[in-house]
């Protein structure tokens, strides 16, 4: 399914980002699903989900006792989100490299998806959303905050570390050791599928206040 809506010209100063936890997440769930399905259908993931797979993954952060949405608003119209769960808190699959590798699990953040409107993007926007969730994170006493990347055959390093710039800027550090397959059905396929996600972790010091 292909969702795309065009906006005229905006100024960020206008939108709102309103922070919503736990249960709260649940009625933006659905309105975001679809938004957050076309993004995941394109490069280099190529998920074939449908929109209800993706609210129910959604709601799993409404299940979480500390699972936060940042939601990006437009005059009350939803835009875009980011989202973040407490590593403790989160699916057994995205546990396991970092209980193998003796982390503290209690100490750990994940950054879930970070997803706008075409017509918002690389405009500001994200990083906005990006520091909302850190500040959420540090609230709850996380020490280290870290998101996961795919990574394709073949691709070289110097590739990985261009498609993560932004967050390599941000201060996050690839961990090639901190891998796992995760599997889902590519678009013009039929059954799941393994893709390599390796996690990037970046140390957090004060709140930033932006």
């Amino acid at each position: 399914m292909v969702f795309i809506i065009l906006f005229l010209p905006f100024l960020l100063s206008a939108l709102e980002i309103k922070m919503v936890t736990s249960r709260e997440i649940v009625p933006y769930t659905e309105l975001l699903a679809g938004l957050c399905n076309s993004f995941f259908s394109e490069a280099p993931y190529f998920y074939a989900g449908t929109d209800s797979d993706y609210a129910e993954y959604l709601n799993s952060y409404a299940e979480s006792k500390n699972g936060v949405m940042a939601l990006a608003l437009d005059e009350g119209r939803p835009i875009g989100l980011a989202l973040g769960i407490p590593m403790s808190e989160t699916w057994s699959k995205y546990q396991q490299p970092f209980k193998e590798h003796g982390y503290d699990l209690s100490t750990l953040f994940y950054l879930g998806e970070i997803v706008l409107t075409p017509a918002y993007q690389n405009q500001g926007l994200e990083n906005q959303l990006y520091l909302k969730i850190e500040n959420y994170a540090k609230s709850l006493g996380s020490k280290t905050i870290t998101y996961m990347s795919i990574e394709l055959p073949q691709q070289s390093l110097k590739e990985i570390q261009s498609l993560n710039t932004p967050w390599i800027e941000q201060g996050f550090k690839r961990h090639e050791e901190l891998a796992f397959d995760n599997f889902w059905t590519d678009i013009g396929h039929s059954e799941k599928t393994p893709h390599k996600m390796v996690f990037w972790l970046k140390p957090m010091n004060e709140i930033i206040k932006k």
